[in-house]
């Protein structure tokens, strides 16, 4: 019991097996030693347990226990790929009105990329009491792209988390006081069932992915509960990497992501840090470095990349040899999202004239998907022009793409460095003075600090 609670799942595993052979009559032991075995990883010992109780007259008669098992096998399934096997599993064995089958069944459509089942299954528990559940119940929203409704969640469960364990606010924490809380061997344990380190990577993903990265830098910073670097998981380190040590050449961002990849403790790693890795790479400008990444990884890159960013980064390889054929490449795939964008476009406005909320939020999403799937290329192409001293062909990129820009600060910025190269100094003062004057309005006068020099220059010229 000890050794299972302590995450020793192999070493529980050889002490039940020796309580199994103490006791062959006990069915509840050898459900306890498939438990352990599941959580161990060893999916095809555990079906070897769970086969031989199936056999057995008195777990065939207990219900209980029949849905004990079945919910095992079910997880085992789950984890070999095999979800419909598992969803059978649960639907047979355990009903709709088990709270056990609503989170597992959740927890599969979750695998399986039905967000909205989830949230409806995971929102269910949760009004039952089941508050473990908010974190899950935000992710759902998270995936469903409804950040207002995620971030709500989110924050809720921090705040409980932080009454219930008040030991935890990292505020309270000076440096000596940090280490001594880590050094309890309890720390860890109440800091995984409290969940706030999940829910603190889940509230800078969402203010992340809302534009505000100083915000997101805190909730991993400041905000999350004290951990020692060896203590962290995956998920942290990766959003680490790509909110707090990104950016400016830094190559810090990039090793901690090439160190989840090729450790063999972090088997777990985000699915997006492959992709992330190569991203970062070209936007600091190492595209050596990602063409290597890349040829050293081929299998990764059909696995973990899709065709359009494969694209991107084909393309952005291709700008340092050949930028012209680069750019011929920028423009299909350019044209290709700007197909999406439209496509989204028409579907907000019908959902917005059919009353269609369900609708209109789905279509909000994937509008927002394509074109933050543009920015880049756009910014691309403009770099090409640039790097070529063909000022003109920047402008003209930018002032025909506008309206697919997400990020009109990026586009306004860059428009405006354009200007100034022509000397049409009127036109870059029009785009400049907006930046300066929102930056301070935003952040009172010592805001203009954070504002790039060059902008401020040229606006001055």
């Amino acid at each position: 019991h000890c050794q299972y609670f302590a995450e020793a799942f192999t070493d529980a595993a050889t002490s039940y097996q020796a309580l199994c052979d103490l006791c062959a009559e006990s069915p509840e032991y050898q459900l306890l030693l498939a438990q352990c075995l599941q959580r161990s990883g060893a999916a095809e010992d555990t079906m070897k347990v769970l086969a031989a109780l199936e056999e057995q007259d008195l777990v065939a008669q207990d219900d209980l226990l029949l849905g004990h098992l079945m919910k095992l096998r079910a997880a085992v399934n789950a984890e070999t790929g095999d979800i419909r096997q598992a969803r059978a599993y649960l639907q047979s064995a355990l009903g709709g009105d088990d709270p056990e089958a609503v989170v597992s069944a959740a927890a599969l459509a979750y695998r399986e990329g039905l967000f909205d089942e989830a949230l409806a299954g995971y929102s269910e528990a949760l009004e039952a009491g089941n508050h473990q559940l908010a974190y899950n119940q935000a992710l759902c929203s998270y995936k469903l792209k409804d950040y207002g409704r995620a971030m709500e969640t989110v924050v809720d469960a921090i705040g409980r988390a932080h009454e219930t364990h008040p030991e935890l606010l990292a505020e309270q924490h000076t440096p000596d006081a940090a280490l001594a809380s880590i050094a309890d061997p309890s720390y860890l344990a109440v800091l995984q069932e409290s969940r706030l380190v999940e829910c603190f990577n889940l509230k800078a993903s969402i203010e992340y992915d809302s534009g505000d990265k100083a915000a997101a830098a805190k909730s991993l910073g400041e905000h999350m509960p004290t951990m020692l670097e060896e203590d962290k998981d995956a998920v942290t380190l990766h959003n680490e990497a790509i909110i707090c040590d990104a950016g400016g050449g830094n190559l810090d961002g990039c090793k901690k992501l090439q160190y989840l990849m090729s450790d063999p403790q972090s088997s777990s790693y985000p699915p997006e840090t492959f992709a992330n890795i190569l991203l970062l790479y070209l936007q600091n400008g190492y595209e050596d470095l990602a063409a290597t990444l890349l040829a050293e990884n081929t299998d990764l890159t059909y696995e973990l990349l899709s065709e359009e960013l494969f694209s991107f980064v084909d393309a952005s390889l291709l700008a340092a040899t050949s930028p012209d054929d680069a750019l011929t490449q920028f423009d299909g795939l350019g044209k290709e999202i700007a197909k999406r964008i439209r496509k989204a476009s028409k579907l907000v406005g019908d959902a917005e004239n059919e009353g269609d909320d369900v609708a209109l939020a789905a279509a909000h999403s994937q509008l927002d998907d394509a074109m933050r799937g543009y920015l880049p290329v756009l910014m691309a192409m403009a770099k090409i022009h640039w790097e070529k001293k063909d000022y003109e062909a920047v402008e003209r990129v930018l002032r025909q793409s506008g309206d697919f820009c997400s990020d009109g600060k990026a586009c306004a910025t860059n428009l405006a460095h354009a200007y100034s190269m022509q000397g049409k100094h009127r036109e870059a003062a029009i785009c400049y003075e907006p930046l300066v004057q929102g930056a301070i309005a935003g952040g009172g006068e010592g805001a203009i600090l954070d504002i790039p020099p060059v902008v401020l220059a040229n606006l001055c010229v």
